[in-house]
């Protein structure tokens, strides 16, 4: 199962996911470590998935876009939101498999307009994951339930939140010191996404069988996502993480940089099969 970490902070919002796929039934199988589970929405929030690779027949992340699509540049964030849960709600309750195979979540972190302020905000939905006990229900719920949390006030640091394979909370508080103290020693997004990278690698090696070694990162300035929606452009770096400007990452297992971009739902339009000069 997808490990999906999401950090905010006052400038800037960061996801990192990793890309391994694992056949249902037989989790010790590896299908693919290069899967995409990102999706930007609206140059200003990033979502990522945990659970079934496939929905209907579809890639999740393809399906997603195509849920996404018609609320893209109409600034209804809240709209997708709910399209998506009613329609995962639809298409799981059509699966036919054990309970176990059927657990799956939607995790985005981004900008999100409250009170006539960009706040940076955590928004997931889900089918049987406890936030309060960071781990899954004991039985998939019959419905997804959808749940945005915005930070009302500035300067509040840093925000972790992790879902998917459920972490200790030894390891919570691990991955929270090392983000913070690689904030406190280097201020902006190149500090933060190092130390990402850090606690996932170091994530990885202690789940070996769950955690992929391939990975995919987004990092969404504020700047940026205000830029976005005032001009209705969009661009994405794929250099290391930068303060004004949106930078995307990908990895192989063996750590050799890729150049796949995520899927973009932008302006009405979806942009898949992204390729940069580096393969």
């Amino acid at each position: 199962m997808t490990l999906i970490l999401s950090c905010e902070t006052n400038d800037a919002v960061y996801q990192i996911a990793d890309r391994r796929l694992t056949a249902f039934g037989s989790p010790d199988q590896i299908v693919d470590d290069q899967t995409n589970k990102i999706v930007i929405f609206d140059a200003r929030v990033s979502f990522g998935y945990t659970g079934r690779s496939e929905i209907c027949g579809q890639r999740t992340d393809e399906w997603l876009a195509d849920v996404l699509q018609p609320y893209a540049g109409k600034r209804k964030l809240g709209l997708a939101v709910e399209a998506i849960r009613l329609r995962a709600t639809h298409e799981f309750q059509k699966i036919r498999a054990l309970d176990k195979f059927k657990f799956h979540a939607f995790q985005s972190v981004g900008w999100i307009e409250h009170s006539d302020a960009w706040r940076p905000g955590v928004i997931t939905i889900h089918n049987g994951w406890d936030d309060a006990k960071h781990k899954w229900a004991e039985k998939p719920l019959d419905e997804f339930r959808g749940t945005i949390r915005v930070s009302r006030h500035g300067n509040f640091g840093i925000r972790l939140t992790a879902i998917g394979l459920p972490l200790h909370a030894a390891e919570r508080a691990a991955v929270v010191r090392l983000l913070r103290s690689c904030a406190h020693r280097q201020r902006g997004s190149r500090a933060i996404r190092h130390a990402m990278f850090i606690a996932m690698r170091w994530l990885m090696q202690r789940h070996p069988d769950v955690i992929g070694g391939g990975m995919m990162f987004a990092c969404i300035p504020r700047v940026a996502a205000e830029a976005a929606q005032k001009s209705g452009t969009f661009s994405m770096s794929t250099g290391g993480p930068s303060d004004e400007q949106s930078t995307f990452e990908c990895f192989l297992s063996d750590g050799t940089p890729q150049g796949v971009g995520p899927i973009m739902v932008l302006g009405g339009a979806s942009f898949r099969g992204i390729r940069f000069g580096r393969q």
